[in-house]
């Protein structure tokens, strides 16, 4: 999980008083110190629930992260004109592909029978109906509180309903917080707004924001086999048009200015208010981390 925090010097009445702003410098600072030994956690849990899979009979698995690449990411708010011009959104099917190699699946577990998927599906993750749940207001995650997934996890975290809050809170609660401070920033709204208005004088109305625009610049590739280049670069050559209206509006309104000053001053609120949770993370990351060290050494 990712945050970029810029405790600025800028005064607006959502501005975060003295005492947030120093909270969430301390909440980033934990933030930042939880990455190292997070991801060391993340290496073990998978070495470790293979091990415990293997130990179960199991030596054939699927491939991990799944068969379906991931979305391209995108930058916050509108291209830059340079990338506008240069790759749009970075949509291209065949620019993912360049990037990510062309990913061959090992059928082995794929032609395995049901019953065999079945008893694996049942080893790494317990049956359906024991769960580990946390209920956050809006809705509710869960986990499988038994089979190797649950009980690695158990190992390195210790108690599943802690790690499942605090995991939840960090990945998520903080993202969709903050991102419901920027929308209701009055500076974004009134950029955004000239920004929609620059976009329909450019003949593109009814988009309403960046990330319609690329939407709107996606669709050109639904239905397009991969190997009809004529029609992907055509495809492209639409997406870079809408993007680069897209850029050259955002130049006009101020938009990425008016929302990297939102997000830093819904930030500071979000994280000052998770302070105690986020450093409670650390904590338990920085826990895991050794925990991880002691079980691969037992283990090896």
């Amino acid at each position: 999980m990712t945050l970029a925090l810029v405790l600025s010097g800028c005064s607006t009445d959502q501005e975060a008083s003295p005492d947030e702003r120093k909270s969430a410098q301390r909440a980033q600072a934990a933030l930042d110190a939880s990455r190292e030994s997070r991801q060391q956690a993340l290496d073990a849990e998978l070495k470790l629930i293979r091990r415990c899979m293997v130990g179960k009979g199991f030596t054939v698995f699927p491939e991990e992260g799944g068969a379906s690449a991931p979305e391209p990411e995108r930058s916050f708010g509108s291209p830059t004109m340079e990338t506008a011009k240069k790759i749009g959104y970075g949509l291209d099917p065949r620019r993912t592909e360049n990037e990510e190699g062309t990913q061959t699946s090992s059928d082995a577990f794929d032609q395995l029978p049901s019953s065999k998927k079945a008893a694996h599906t049942l080893a790494m993750y317990g049956p359906d109906d024991e769960q580990v749940t946390y209920e956050f207001g809006k809705g509710k995650v869960s986990i499988g509180k038994s089979g190797c997934m649950a009980d690695v996890r158990k190992q390195l975290y210790g108690d599943l309903k802690t790690y499942l809050r605090l995991h939840w809170t960090v990945t998520n609660t903080v993202n969709s917080d903050t991102g419901n401070g920027i929308a209701k920033n009055p500076g974004v709204k009134k950029a955004t707004k000239k920004w929609s208005a620059c976009m329909a004088d450019a003949g593109r109305s009814g988009i309403k924001s960046p990330d319609d625009a690329a939407k709107k610049a996606s669709t050109g590739y639904d239905g397009l086999a991969p190997t009809d280049e004529p029609a992907l670069d055509k495809a492209q050559d639409r997406e870079i048009a809408i993007a680069v209206d897209d850029a050259k509006c955002a130049q006009d309104s101020q938009l990425n200015q008016s929302l990297t000053k939102a997000r830093a001053e819904a930030a500071a609120k979000v994280l000052a208010e998770h302070e105690s949770e986020i450093i409670a993370w650390r904590d338990l990351m920085s826990k895991a981390s050794g925990n991880a060290q002691r079980l691969l050494q037992k283990t090896s």
